[in-house]
Order: structure tokens, then sequence, then C-alpha cells
């Protein structure tokens, strides 16, 4: 299928973007995609650069966003953490330090001489994580990385939700292309197993569609587990 003209641009936003997502948007509409990163409490917090897709640029005229560890101290570059926003543009319900739930991962300084704080990624809700029992912790992004780009599930799935009820087993929903075999769901399951680690065993569960949830946000990463 082609289409009359494509875009020049797809922005995504509300749902964690992974490389498998991001990839089959730039096959599909043969153009860059931007990561536009919002909230409903504190909007417009960061963007792809339009010189660099592997950043985001924070919206620091308009909000101060920290990445800190569990302790409260800065993340360095590279490192994931949560996300502490203050608005600077609320003057009636003023967010100040607030965490707002999200893991995110600090960025370098951009190399396209903008100079605004940076992001290399938004990994999802701080809850979106696999546990394993050698304590592990797992997050949609770096799922989807494996996924993508060391197992190469693209010509095999349109899309996935991982779905943890019990602490040693993934339940891996896929909604399948054509191309999908049981010999490749074999594969599929072997290695994710071994990317989890012992003691966590794998199901991959064919399916028509991945629920949405009562957001309309479709889950990277379902977990059921109390998280630490």
């Amino acid at each position: 299928m082609t289409l009359p003209r494509y875009p020049a641009l797809v922005l995504t936003f509300a749902e964690t973007l992974t490389a498998t997502d991001a990839a089959s948007i730039r096959q599909t509409f043969r153009c860059g995609v931007a990561n536009y990163y919002s909230s409903w409490e504190v909007p417009q917090i960061a963007q792809t650069c339009p010189d660099n897709s592997t950043l985001l640029h924070v919206n620091s005229d308009r909000v101060i966003l920290r990445v800190v560890r569990p302790d409260g101290t800065a993340a360095s570059p590279g490192e994931p953490g949560h996300a502490v926003v203050t608005d600077l543009v609320n003057y009636v319900m003023p967010f100040i330090n607030y965490l707002i739930g999200d893991q995110v991962i600090a960025g370098p300084p951009c190399p396209c001489g903008r100079g605004f704080p940076t992001l290399a990624s938004i990994e999802g809700r701080g809850m979106e994580v696999i546990q394993t029992p050698e304590g592990a912790r797992i997050n949609g992004g770096v799922l989807g990385q494996y996924l993508a780009f060391v197992i190469g599930v693209i010509p095999y799935i349109v899309e996935y939700q991982a779905v943890q009820e019990v602490p040693d087993a993934v339940r891996l929903r896929v909604v399948p292309t054509a191309c999908f075999t049981a010999e490749f769901a074999a594969k599929l399951r072997d290695e994710l197993e071994t990317f989890l680690g012992p003691g966590v065993s794998v199901n991959i569960e064919p399916v028509d569609r991945i629920p949405r949830e009562p957001s309309g946000k479709r889950l990277i990463i379902k977990s059921h587990l109390a998280q630490e």
C-alpha cells in the first residue's frame, strides 16, 4: 500500500515510543519520527531535537526537569532515573519538585548547539517494568531494543505487550503478521527467557489485538506485581 503523499514528520505522544514502533513508523510513512513528552499536570516537557533524533530537548523556559536516583541524587547522562519537574508557567496550581511517576534517562549536551537540557529516552511509567527473581528491573525501552534489534521481531509482529502476574513468569502477547510462524515463536520464547535470566519462563500468546487501558493507552509492560 502506498499513500498519495507522505508526511514530512510523524509526531508521537501519550505512549512510550519503543524502537520497534519508531522503526515501523519510519518504514510505513517514509519519514522521520519525533517524540513529544507531555503530561496532564505539566504539559510540553520535551521533544525530539530536529537535528539529532537520539535526544529530546527539555523546554527549560517552561519547566525544570531533574532526573534523580531513588535516593534523590542527580542521575548521570545515560543513567535511568525518576523524572522530577517544576512547572514555571502554572500560576494557579504550582508543581514544585513534583515526582511525575515516569522513568527517563538523562542525556548529554546535544551537539546541535541549542543548549537545552536533554533526555536520552523516556522509558515510561515507573510501574511498567518486569521484575526478575534475581532483582533486575527491565523497562519498556530496554525490552523494545532487545526485541527489535537483537531478536528482530519487526517483520513478524505488529505490536506486543509483556504481562507479568507472578515473579517467575512473563506472558508476551503478540499481534502476529503473516510472516509469524511456530518456529519464530519458539525462537522468541527461548531468546527472551535467556534475556530475562534464570528462573523466568516465557509464554508467547498470539492475539488479535492488545487491549487498551481505560486511558486509551497500550502498555508495553503490564505488571501485576507490587513495585519496589
